[in-house]
């Protein structure tokens, strides 16, 4: 439904449009109803009568004002094609042989108000007030009555009677104006069309009253009514006479020409082959009331008056003829004319290109509906008097326009920019009645409308395209003003965005809540009504985080992939590429997990125009692409540093075919490669018990640069040396820049080590991340006191680096001081136990020769 204002033309907008604002204020949405697709014509605004909702519709544009007092009685109407000035008959309205008013003719001049000045339009589909006391909306163009030319001489002050009726105008701009009631003595001039220059001084009039027996003098009306002049196709100026059954002819300087005689006319088969009439005395009258020609073929329409005479029984119509005027062609209206009334009219639209062109248009005495039909004859609309959206709906059989004020409609014109001018309230003789309307179309349609909702969901960046209005005469005024509906409930309602009167295509609406999804409308609107409208829907703003990635190379391989800080496994260290799950970081509105919306990147061309893709190449850097709503990058080979892309979250395929563009973040990856710096360092203590029969090794290995260490194995080759304990920092084997790997193991002092010294060598190996290795070795020396007891020595087995204990082996063969370095937890380097059985022998001979000497001695 619609909003309707009560009072003619424009009542109360002011106050309409601030209850809308307050109950928008409140939080209550104003109860329109939805419309169920993203285009339209009707709008949630009040209805201003006159006005046209939709494209491509008739609303009324403007007035002027034709009252000079209780006896004006406006008829003609014409607009100079020369200067756009804008002339009217006043017929003086003759009642039997009683002149009630004062004939004359008023010439307005156009002033030099612009458009944007003459506008009626005050802004957010509102239109002001208008006053039957002045011209209104693009009435302005012309002087007011006060200014306003009159021509009085020759129509009034000779005592007889005068009836200025139908205007038309020749090539040089000279109007024509048929004085109906004039007629003058046998042998007098009788002037009946008068003629004046452009700037309204008098010249030369055409056409005789004549009588019934100087038929065939050119230029003679034979005593015949007339209210009608017209220019035909080939420039000669025609004009009926209604008793006498013909038209009267002069060419365009006003020679009269042979008259074309229209009783008895051919009817050709397309129209039936026998006329509506019945003859009368042998022969079909028509008595011609008012003609028409076509610009192009040079047809002739003809009203009729016979309708109300001895014709009543036929249904009226109105009469197309060939071009010569012998042949009807086409009975047009029948059925929409009422009956026993003379028809009026017609007046055919001679301006080229406008959306009436070679349009004819015609009404019946008493109906105030005027009929229009196309060059064909095919009934196209009606116009007649009206206040509401329903009656100006222009939709349905008759597409009727209706605005207010049509009533008694006696001319109709077309200017140069295609506005139909129609003078109405020719009876009356009230102010109010009295008057020119103007009638021009709605804009053309908003094609398409983009959102960007801002990064806080609280403002909405709308633009929108409407074509600009048709060149001149496409009847279009210049659109004034954009209004943009706004919609939180799903179209169910909606409220107007109250925002500056401009023609400007792009606006941001504010204070919105982020949590809720709006839809806008948006219409372009001129002084006749708005166009259609075009709609988009913006969605919550989900909560999107901006995503990083590394991916580290050492020596050109892969080492290390980071995705917003969380380390990655590598797959492949000769792939320079890495994939994100994005949308794990980010959330709807309400803070959940996105589910059922895709991920798009954006392309954004030079000219800021923005495509949504799956794939996207950054020349020079690398390829982006969207799988299962994962970005992944690969880098382009050599490529190092940041590279970066914007992306979206959008409803599936809802991105790419609307003009919409999400809330963007971006993905960032940053790619480096370095030489490694790593090496490793060794030390090594030793320390002897207190009872001088154990070592106690310690060896320190310490990672240095800044890159990790793998297959780190410390070897220590010490014969009898226990099973090395390690304490790692972190994981076994591995150790991060500045860590340090302690490892711990013991060896026995046998008899062969004293005195003297024990000197005990150990090296550490490990690789790089280019599989580089690195070791280093350390040397410590201990001290021995005196012998201590000979002790068996414990059999040891080999230990494998990351072992924490096993027995011992020592291989006790002589010097400690040379010792041959063997690797910790090599079965094949321990020394057996047959080894310390030997020992054990040789000592106990030693000592029993000792004891022996000792005897001896």
């Amino acid at each position: 439904m619609t909003q309707q204002k009560t009072k003619h033309f424009r009542v109360g907008a002011a106050a309409l449009t601030a209850l809308s604002a307050g109950l928008a204020l409140a939080g209550l949405q104003v109860p329109i109803a939805a419309q169920a697709t993203d285009t339209g014509s009707v709008t949630s605004v009040a209805y201003t009568p006159g006005k046209a909702q939709g494209t491509g519709k008739w609303g009324l544009i403007g007035d002027v004002e034709t009252f000079g007092g209780n006896s004006t009685y406006p008829y003609g109407v014409g607009v100079n094609p020369q200067d756009g000035k804008l002339w009217v008959s006043d017929s003086g309205k003759m009642l039997s042989r009683w002149q009630l008013g004062n004939p004359r003719v008023f010439v307005y001049d156009q002033g030099q108000v612009p458009e944007s000045e003459a506008s009626s339009y005050t802004g957010n589909g509102s239109y002001e007030d208008w006053s039957a006391d002045s011209n209104q909306g693009f009435g302005k163009f012309y002087q007011d009555t006060a200014n306003r030319k009159v021509i009085a001489e020759p129509f009034d002050g000779d005592g007889k009677q005068h009836g200025p009726r139908g205007i038309s105008f020749d090539s040089s701009g000279n109007s024509w104006i048929v004085d109906s009631e004039f007629s003058n003595q046998e042998g007098e001039p009788t002037e009946r069309v008068k003629r004046f220059a452009p700037d309204a001084t008098r010249i030369g009039g055409v056409g005789v009253s004549g009588n019934w027996q100087n038929r065939d003098i050119p230029g003679n009306y034979r005593g015949g009514y007339s209210v009608s002049v017209t220019r035909g196709a080939d420039g000669t100026m025609l004009s009926p006479a209604e008793v006498a059954d013909m038209l009267v002819r002069w060419d365009d300087a006003g020679n009269p020409l042979p008259s074309i005689p229209l009783d008895n006319p051919a009817v050709a088969p397309d129209a039936g082959g026998v006329h509506r009439f019945k003859p009368v005395r042998g022969n079909i009258y028509t008595d011609p009331y008012g003609v028409a020609a076509d610009p192009v073929d040079g047809s002739l329409y003809l009203s009729l008056t016979n309708f109300r005479n001895d014709q009543k029984p036929v249904t009226p119509f109105l009469e197309k003829r060939s071009a010569d005027g012998r042949t009807v062609t086409k009975f047009i209206g029948e059925g929409r004319f009422p009956k026993q009334e003379v028809m009026y009219g017609p007046f055919v639209n001679h301006i080229a290109g406008s959306p009436t062109y070679r349009h004819v248009f015609a009404w019946s005495q008493f109906q105030s509906a005027v009929q229009e039909f196309d060059e064909n004859g095919e009934f196209v609309r009606q116009w007649t008097n009206g206040n509401t959206a329903a009656a100006n709906a222009q939709d349905g059989n008759d597409k009727t326009v209706a605005v207010p004020g049509l009533v008694e409609p006696r001319g109709i014109s077309f200017d140069e920019r295609g506005y139909m001018y129609i003078s109405v309230g020719g009876q009356t003789g009230r102010a109010a009645d009295q008057r020119v309307l103007i009638l021009g179309q709605t804009p053309q349609p908003v094609t398409s409308v983009c959102a960007d909702r801002s990064a806080a969901g609280d403002e909405v960046k709308l633009s929108w395209e409407c074509e600009q209005s048709p060149a001149a005469p496409g009847a279009v005024s210049d659109v004034i003003d954009y209004t943009i509906e706004m919609s939180s409930d799903g179209g169910q309602s909606w409220q107007l965005v109250q925002k500056p009167k401009s023609a400007e295509k792009t606006y941001t609406v504010t204070g919105l809540d982020p949590t809720v999804a709006y839809q806008y409308r948006v219409a372009a609107w001129n002084e006749a009504g708005n166009g259609d409208w075009k709609s988009v829907s913006v969605a919550a703003q989900d909560k999107l985080t901006a995503d990083t990635a590394t991916i580290e190379q050492v020596e050109g391989k892969v080492k290390k992939l980071t995705v917003n800080g969380t380390d990655q496994p590598v797959a492949d260290p000769n792939a320079v590429s890495v994939t994100a799950a994005v949308l794990a970081n980010d959330t709807t509105a309400a803070g959940v997990a996105i589910t059922g919306k895709n991920v798009y990147l954006v392309s954004t061309a030079p000219d800021g125009t923005k495509q949504y893709v799956d794939q996207l190449t950054i020349a020079g850097q690398g390829k982006y692409r969207v799988v299962n709503n994962e970005i992944k990058f690969d880098a382009d080979p050599g490529f190092l540093g940041s590279s970066k892309v914007n992306y979206v979250v959008a409803e599936p395929g809802g991105v790419k075919p609307a003009c919409v563009a999400p809330h963007e973040t971006s993905f960032t990856v940053v790619v480096s490669n370095k030489t490694s710096d790593a090496s490793i360092t060794l030390q090594k203590t030793g320390e002897l018990n207190a009872q001088g029969t154990e070592i106690t090794w310690t060896i320190t290995a310490t990672a240095q640069g800044s890159d990790p260490l793998t297959d780190v194995v410390i070897v220590d080759q010490l014969p009898g040396l226990s099973a090395i304990n390690y304490t790692w920092p972190g994981s076994p084997n591995q150790l991060q820049p500045g860590q340090q790997l302690v490892a711990v193991a013991t060896s026995p002092v046998t008899l062969t080590d004293q005195p003297g010294e024990v000197v005990n060598t150990a090296e550490v190996t490990a690789k790089t991340p280019t599989d580089k290795v690195v070791n280093a070795a350390a040397t410590f020396t201990v001290k021995l006191p005196a012998a201590p007891k000979p002790q068996d020595p414990k059999p040891t087995v080999p230990v494998k680096p990351n072992q924490t204990t096993a027995p011992a082996v020592s291989d006790d063969t002589g010097s400690a001081k040379q010792q041959t370095l063997a690797r910790t937890g090599s079965a094949s380097e321990g020394a057996a136990p047959l080894g310390a059985a030997i020992l054990a022998v040789a000592a106990g001979l030693l000592l029993a020769g000792a004891m022996r000497k000792k005897q001896t001695n």
